[in-house]
């Protein structure tokens, strides 16, 4: 009888044998990996990428990639990306919300197939905690930018604490004042210095010319001249007036930034966490409108090319 079992198990030759040859391929696998050839990450792009083709071959559909740190497994960014695509429906575009930032390197980021990319960070953390990572999701979203593509950032994502140094340059801000407003919304009016809002009239279209939103702080920093202000704060006894959406012209794309609100102990912001109709309102239209955006008297920021790779 044990004999009649023991007939089926491998030999002692077999078992070593696929180990090592298992072992084998993990050292492989190991040494790909190390040296930057990531394969899931590559089938993931294909994958993205040929889905991206069929959608818009067969419903000319683009995608636009939504991103927020909320944490509350998925629960505000679903909310906000149903709302969005709402507020869409007459456009040809697919929403797509990320699980994180790093999700980003699974997607080719061609301006033909990808709209827009947002990424609402209301809370001070880098894109990946892997300095190396972060440095790759940074640059091709410069890459995207310089080819068409539309980014949108929220809040903290261009403050100094998170190390987002690539994108800070490709802003030329980093942001390092800020203003809690716990208990009192922030109110939205659009701008009317000439000198900051030559090039945006065309965005303004549908959108309110003051509004509130509960966003809990400001964050400000030093805006380069090629920036277009198109809603500020007022000033108050504590701080001057700050812009809260900037829209800027870079190469043959552009880059937004919107202040969008503040994660607190209770959550992620009750504009994002909710959303707010009015925050809804105000994506809708820049994801509309943003390419109307021209550089005014040639005042365009240009930004070196990204390395290869």
């Amino acid at each position: 009888m044990v004999e009649e079992l023991t007939r089926y198990l491998p030999s002692d030759i077999e078992f070593i044998s696929q180990f090592i040859g298992e072992i084998a391929l993990l050292a492989v696998l190991f040494v790909l990996r190390l040296i930057g050839i990531d394969f899931f990450i590559k089938f993931l792009r294909l994958y993205h990428y040929l889905a991206m083709v069929v959608t818009y071959v067969v419903s000319r559909r683009k995608f636009i990639l939504l991103y927020t740190d909320a944490d509350d497994q998925g629960a505000s960014t679903y909310r906000l990306l149903q709302q969005l695509q709402l507020a869409q429906r007459d456009r040809k575009v697919r929403l797509v919300a990320l699980k994180s930032p790093e999700d980003i390197l699974k997607w080719p980021l061609s301006a033909r197939f990808v709209d827009a990319v947002t990424l609402l960070i209301s809370d001070v953390s880098p894109l990946s905690t892997n300095a190396r990572t972060r440095d790759l999701i940074q640059h091709k979203l410069v890459k995207f930018v310089h080819n068409g593509g539309l980014l949108i950032l929220g809040h903290d994502a261009l403050y100094r604490r998170s190390r987002n140094h690539i994108l800070q340059q490709l802003y030329g801000v980093t942001l390092t004042q800020f203003d809690p407003r716990k208990g009192q919304k922030v109110c939205y009016q659009k701008n009317t210095d000439p000198e900051r809002s030559c090039a945006v009239s065309a965005l303004l279209t549908g959108l309110p010319e003051q509004f509130e939103l509960d966003d809990g702080e400001v964050v400000t920093g030093q805006w380069p001249v090629c920036t277009e202000f198109l809603y500020v704060a007022p000033a108050t006894a504590n701080f001057p007036a700050v812009p809260l959406v900037t829209v800027q012209r870079i190469q043959q794309g552009h880059a937004i930034w919107l202040n969008s609100g503040d994660h607190s102990p209770d959550g992620p912001p009750h504009s994002i966490g909710k959303p707010d109709p009015l925050f809804v309102t105000l994506l809708d239209g820049l994801l509309r409108h943003a390419r109307s955006v021209v550089p005014c008297n040639g005042n365009e920021m240009v930004t070196s090319s990204p390395p290869s790779g």
